[in-house]
C-alpha cells in the first residue's frame, strides 16, 4: 500500500514479552528503549521503540472461556472486553467490520460458547462499542483499496460517502477522492488520527446501521448474548441530540436488563447529562480512580486531565470527592458505577502506587519499592470494594501486573504454566475482598456516609448501612499508629457489635462495640480495617413533623413537635447555620414532644431539628427545620425627655438631644450597655402610630448612661420639612426583628399618640444663598 502502518507484518510475540513500545514513556526511554523487532525503524523515532499496533500474543475468546473457572473463583460476575470486532490493529479501536469477531480473537462460535459457559457461572459479558469512528482500512472507507466494496475514500459516489466528513483540497494534495478527482480530499480523523475517520452520527444511514435497523449493531450483539455495552468516547460532541436516547431505547427493547456504560471521565455537564436517566445507565468511574490515587500515590501521577489532580490530597479532600459522587448521581447510576482504578487508557495501578522514577529498575526491580506499592494497591482495592458501585479489576492487577501508560499497561497475564510469576498473596487479597463484598449485603446495597476525615491524623472512615446491617471502613494513611474515634451517633446505636471482618496490615479478628456514639479502634501506619455488624435492627422510625418554636426567652428557646410512630425518645439538635452544623442539645433522650434549649446567645438566630429514636436506638431522619432568636424580655421602656421640642431647619444642625430609658429585669441593672439591646429615635406625622409606619424616620440611639436599674439612650433628629410631628423611642432585643414602641408614660398601658413627644419644625429666616464655590 505504500503505507508503513498497513505494510507492517503482524508480529507474534511469545507470552510474557513486553509490548512493542512499552518503555516509550519511561524516564530513561530516550536511552534505554531500543527497537527490538525492526532493523529499519521509522525516521520519526530512529532510536526509541514505539507502538505499532501489530504485536499479538495469541490470547483469544477460547482462552477466556477456558479460564472462566478462575474468574468465577475470583468472584467475577461480569467481563468487560475491549473491542472484539474485526479491526486493523491489536487494540481494536479501529473497527473494520462490526458484524464479525476479529479472527485473531476467534469466531462467532467461540463467542457463543463463551456466552453460554459464562452464563452458566453467573458471569455476564459487556462489549465495547466504538460508534464514533472506525478504521480507514475498512470496507466502508477503504483508503488503501483492500476491499471489493467502493469505500467512502475511494469515490465521491460511494454509498458510504455521507458517513464521513471530507474536505476538498487541490488535486494531488489529499488522501481520498474529492471533487477534483483522486487525492483531492482529506477527512476528519478522531483526535487527529488518520487511521480512525470520524463517523457522521447525525446521518440517518449511520443511525440505521448502528441503532435502528432490524439487524443494527446495537441490537444484534445483545441478541447474541451480550449483557451490555460500554460506549467509547460517548461524550464526544459530534454525537447529535437524540442519538443516545435512541440507542437506549433500542437496547432496552432488546433486553431491558442490558447495562449501558458511558466512557466519560471528569465531572462536567457532559458526564451528568449522559447519566440523567434517558441516555446511558452509568459511567466508567474515573472520578473514583482520581480520588483514590490522590489519596495513596507516593508521588505525582498523570492526572488524565482532572482538575486539581496529579498530586496527593488531604483525607478531607478525599472524603469530599467521594461525597460529591453520591450527590451527583441518582441511585440507579450510583450503585452501578464502573469503579475502576486503572484501565487500558491509564498506567497500571501498581505502577502508579509504586515509589520511584518511571523505570524498570525503580518500579519492578527494587523490592522495597514494589512491596510498598503492593501495600498501597491493597489499600486502594479495599476502598474500591467497599464503596457503592461495581468494583472493576483491570485483568492482571489481582496478581501484580504492572506497567506504565499504553501500551505498557497491556502486558500479558503471568500464567505460571507459561513461565509467569503471579503474586499469589495479592490474588488471595483480591479473592478475599470479593468474598467479603459477597458476604456483607451492606457493602453492595447500603447507603454511603462519611463518618470521619481527620487531616491532622490522616485518618478517614465511611459507613455503608441498610435497615439490617452496617459496615464501616476506616483507613490510616499516616506513618504512625493512630487511636481513632469514629463518631456514629444517629447512624449506629450504642451497643451494636461490629466484627473486624477484613484488615490490611491489621488483624481482622474480634469485635468492637459502639459506645457513647463512637467506635474506637487502633490502626497501625498505612493500614485499613472493615468492620461489620451481623443482622440487627437498624431501621429508624419516621422523622418527627411540625417542629416549631413555642417561646423565645433570655438565652433559651422552647420547641414542640408532633410525635413519631414507634419513637421512644427524641434528640434535639441546634446550629447557628441553616441546614447543617447541628450539635445535640439534650444529654438524655427527650421523652415528650417539647424541649427547652438553654445556654444560647441572645439575639442570634438558631436552627433546630429533631430526630426520633426507637427502642433499638436507631435515629430517624431530621424533622423539618425551625428557627428562633433567644432574647430577654423588655419589662418597661419610655420616651424620657423632653416631652416637646422646637427646631429651626438648618442644613447641619440637629435637634437637641432626646433621651429614652428601658428596663429588663436582672439585665439593665448591670453596669454598662446591655448586649443585644438596641434603641432608635424616630419622628413621623402628628398623631400617627409609628408601628410599621413607613412615614416615620428612625435613627440609631447611643447608650448614654446607667440610670438606676435602667439603660438610658440618647439621639437627635435632623428634620428636613416644616410642621408639627410626633416623636418616640423604640427598642429591640431581637436585632430589629421585633420592636417595642415607647411614649412618655411608658409601655405599661401601650403606645398612645397622645403621649408621643411633640416636635415643632419651622423654617429659617436666612434666605440668602451661599456663594458659588470657586477654584
Amino acid at each position: 500500500t505504500g503505507d508503513v502502518r498497513y505494510d507492517d507484518p503482524v508480529i507474534k510475540l511469545p507470552w510474557g514479552v513486553n509490548p512493542e513500545g512499552y518503555c516509550r514513556n519511561y524516564a530513561d526511554g530516550a536511552t534505554n528503549c531500543p527497537w527490538r523487532f525492526d532493523d529499519t525503524p521509522p525516521a520519526d523515532s530512529p532510536t526509541k521503540e514505539q507502538p505499532r499496533g501489530r504485536d499479538y500474543y495469541g490470547g483469544d475468546l477460547k482462552g477466556v472461556d477456558q479460564q472462566l473457572g478462575y474468574l468465577s473463583t475470583l468472584g467475577v460476575s461480569a467481563i468487560y472486553f475491549n473491542p472484539i470486532f474485526d479491526a486493523g490493529s491489536n487494540h481494536s479501536y479501529d473497527t473494520q467490520d462490526y458484524t464479525t469477531v476479529d479472527p485473531y480473537f476467534g469466531t462467532q462460535k467461540d463467542f457463543d460458547n463463551l456466552i453460554k459457559h459464562a452464563k452458566a457461572l453467573g458471569i455476564r459479558v459487556i462489549l465495547d462499542g466504538v460508534f464514533n469512528h472506525m478504521s480507514s482500512d475498512s470496507p466502508l472507507f477503504d483508503r488503501y483499496h483492500h476491499f471489493a466494496t467502493t469505500g467512502a475514500c475511494e469515490s465521491t459516489s460511494s454509498p458510504y460517502r455521507s458517513w464521513f466528513v471530507f474536505t476538498n483540497v487541490a488535486a494531488g494534495t489529499g488522501t481520498c477522492a474529492g471533487a477534483a478527482g483522486p487525492l483531492s480530499a482529506t477527512y476528519e480523523g478522531w483526535f487527529g488520527f488518520d487511521s480512525i475517520p470520524v463517523l457522521r452520527k447525525d446521518q440517518a444511514a449511520v443511525q440505521s446501521y448502528f441503532l435502528t435497523a432490524p439487524d443494527s449493531i446495537a441490537k444484534r450483539w445483545i441478541q447474541s448474548g451480550a449483557s451490555g455495552w460500554r460506549l467509547d468516547v460517548s461524550g464526544d460532541p459530534s454525537f447529535p441530540i437524540g442519538y443516545w436516547e435512541s440507542f437506549r431505547s433500542v437496547v432496552k427493547a432488546t433486553n431491558p436488563q442490558a447495562l449501558t456504560i458511558s466512557e466519560t471521565w471528569q465531572k462536567d455537564s457532559t458526564l451528568l447529562r449522559m447519566v440523567r436517566g434517558d441516555r446511558l445507565d452509568t459511567t466508567m468511574n474515573y472520578r473514583l480512580r482520581d480520588a483514590v490515587l490522590a489519596l495513596l500515590a507516593p508521588q505525582p501521577f498523570d492526572s488524565k486531565g482532572f482538575a486539581d489532580s496529579g498530586h496527593q490530597i488531604s483525607v478531607s479532600d478525599f472524603a469530599d470527592r467521594l461525597a460529591s459522587m453520591r450527590e451527583d448521581y441518582t441511585d440507579a447510576t450510583y450503585y452501578s458505577l464502573m469503579n475502576l482504578l486503572d484501565s487500558h487508557d491509564t498506567e497500571r495501578l501498581l505502577w502508579t502506587l509504586t515509589p520511584g522514577t518511571a523505570t524498570t529498575a525503580a518500579k519492578e526491580q527494587n523490592a522495597a519499592n514494589v512491596a510498598a506499592g503492593k501495600l498501597r494497591v491493597k489499600l486502594a482495592s479495599l476502598i474500591q470494594f467497599t464503596v457503592p458501585g461495581a468494583p472493576t479489576i483491570y485483568s492482571g492487577d489481582e496478581v501484580g501486573v504492572t506497567g506504565a501508560d499504553d501500551p505498557d499497561d497491556r502486558r500479558t497475564y503471568p500464567w505460571a504454566d507459561l513461565g509467569g510469576h503471579p503474586d499469589t498473596d495479592l490474588l488471595a487479597h483480591y479473592t478475599a475482598l470479593s468474598d467479603l463484598r459477597s458476604s456483607i449485603p451492606a457493602l453492595r446495597s447500603g447507603d454511603f456516609r462519611i463518618l470521619l476525615a481527620d487531616d491532622a491524623a490522616e485518618t478517614v472512615a465511611y459507613g455503608r448501612g441498610t435497615g439490617t446491617q452496617v459496615a464501616i471502613l476506616v483507613l490510616n494513611r499516616s506513618g504512625a499508629t493512630r487511636q481513632i474515634e469514629i463518631p456514629v451517633a444517629g447512624y449506629v446505636p450504642d451497643g451494636i457489635a461490629l466484627d473486624r471482618r477484613f484488615g490490611v496490615e491489621v488483624a481482622a479478628s474480634g469485635s468492637i462495640a459502639v459506645a457513647g456514639g463512637s467506635v474506637r479502634v487502633s490502626l497501625p501506619a498505612m493500614s485499613g480495617l472493615v468492620l461489620a455488624s451481623g443482622s440487627v435492627d437498624l431501621t429508624p422510625p419516621v422523622a418527627p413533623t411540625n417542629l416549631h418554636v413555642t417561646d423565645e426567652a433570655a438565652n433559651q428557646l422552647s420547641v414542640a413537635w408532633t410525635a413519631s410512630i414507634g419513637a421512644v425518645g427524641y434528640d434535639v439538635w441546634v446550629s447557628t447555620l441553616s441546614g447543617g452544623g447541628y450539635v445535640k442539645a439534650n444529654d438524655t433522650p427527650v421523652v415528650g414532644t417539647t424541649f427547652t434549649i438553654d445556654g444560647l446567645e441572645n439575639a442570634r438566630t438558631y436552627y433546630i431539628v429533631v430526630r426520633a429514636r426507637d427502642e433499638s436506638g436507631n435515629s430517624s431522619k431530621p424533622s423539618n427545620e425551625a428557627s428562633g432568636l433567644p432574647h430577654p424580655v423588655i419589662g418597661w421602656a419610655n420616651l424620657q425627655w423632653p416631652p416637646e421640642t422646637s427646631h429651626v431647619i438648618i442644613a447641619v444642625n440637629r435637634t437637641e438631644n432626646i433621651y429614652g430609658q428601658v428596663w429588663i429585669d436582672g439585665v439593665t441593672n448591670q453596669p454598662g450597655a446591655t448586649p443585644s439591646l438596641i434603641a432608635q429615635l424616630g419622628f413621623g406625622p402628628d398623631s400617627s402610630d409609628p408601628d410599621g409606619n413607613a412615614s416615620w424616620q428612625w435613627v440609631d440611639a447611643a447608650f448614654n448612661t446607667d440610670a438606676g436599674n435602667n439603660d438610658e439612650f440618647v439621639a437627635s433628629l435632623l428634620p428636613e420639612a416644616t410642621g408639627t410631628f410626633d416623636y418616640a423611642y423604640r427598642y429591640s432585643v431581637t436585632s430589629g426583628r421585633d420592636w417595642v414602641y415607647a411614649d412618655l408614660d411608658g409601655i405599661g398601658n401601650g403606645y398612645s399618640t397622645s403621649q408621643a413627644g411633640t416636635l415643632h419644625v419651622t423654617a429659617s429666616d436666612d434666605t440668602i444663598r451661599p456663594a458659588v464655590p470657586t477654584g
